[in-house]
């Protein structure tokens, strides 16, 4: 009886196999998307430093109105440039905390090991990148026009006794500020998380990107000589440092040699560090 039971149960085995495989989803970019977004925010270390660059930008805008209110009828600078400029200036130090939320989605796997999970999961590998740019250039966007948002708010509030207000009739100076500061940051993630691809190591990666954008823009300074040649005036433009300064804060032609720049820098990082992801191991 046992034996004849065993019979008539054993057909029953391919089907189970057959439903469960037949039930098992294809992992789409959203699906990715949403993973890493999960990865990201349930950390603590990316909200800390958001929360340490709101502060801190907040703090030096406040600072910076107040110092030009305290001029009065000395005052050269538009009211819209005042606020544009406390807003944006401390862009030039988290523009590092930018590239690093990048380097740290790609980085963080490797250390771990959780690299082999993620490509298991897209095994064509480049969605998974396409991913994490994502998710990067997303949150250090939401956390930038809110610093920038929060710091307008404050500002207003200290320069409106000495009649410092914002004219939202020029949005070019009122506005669009802001907006490119923020795109800038995004557009430094990515090229953050195309370095990581490459470097595939958090120290490595660190330092290539603080030599891109700190170390690199200082030679000039260093050496007096090469501020005067040509070709080093237009090399220093090409630099994400210059170009996202030009993008903030510069004339319409400045503005579009900037993120011109900037996304040539973004999109030269990511295929770099495509063509990493696909011909090394994990």
């Amino acid at each position: 009886m046992m034996a004849s039971s065993l019979t008539r149960t054993a057909p029953m085995a391919p089907r189970t196999r057959a439903s469960n495989g037949g039930s098992r989803r294809r992992v789409t970019l959203p699906h990715l998307i949403r993973s890493e977004a999960i990865k990201l925010t349930t950390l603590r270390s990316p909200w800390w430093s958001a929360a340490i660059v709101i502060v801190s930008t907040v703090a030096i805008a406040a600072l910076y109105t107040s110092d030009m209110a305290g001029l009065g009828a000395e005052l050269e600078t538009p009211d819209n440039l005042v606020f544009a400029r406390g807003a944006v200036m401390p862009a030039m130090f988290t523009v590092l905390l930018a590239s690093m939320i990048g380097t740290m989605l790609v980085t963080g796997e490797y250390s771990t090991g959780m690299i082999r999970s993620t490509l298991t999961a897209a095994p064509d590998r480049i969605r998974s990148l396409i991913a994490k740019v994502v998710v990067a250039a997303l949150f250090v966007l939401t956390v930038s026009l809110t610093t920038s948002l929060i710091s307008v708010i404050v500002a207003s509030f200290i320069g409106k006794d000495a009649g410092i207000v914002i004219d939202f009739s020029q949005p070019e100076t009122a506005i669009l500020p802001y907006v490119n500061g923020a795109v800038y940051l995004a557009l430094v993630s990515a090229l953050g998380v195309g370095v990581g691809y490459c470097m595939r190591n958090a120290t490595g990666a660190i330092a290539v990107v603080v030599t891109i954008i700190f170390v690199i823009p200082m030679i000039p300074g260093v050496i007096p000589s090469l501020q005067d040649v040509d070709w080093v005036s237009e090399f220093m433009r090409m630099l994400p440092m210059t170009a996202g300064n030009d993008f903030m804060l510069g004339d319409a032609t400045a503005r579009l040699h900037g993120g011109l720049v900037l996304v040539g820098w973004a999109v030269v990082s990511c295929v770099l560090g495509a063509i990493s992801l696909a011909k090394r191991d994990a």
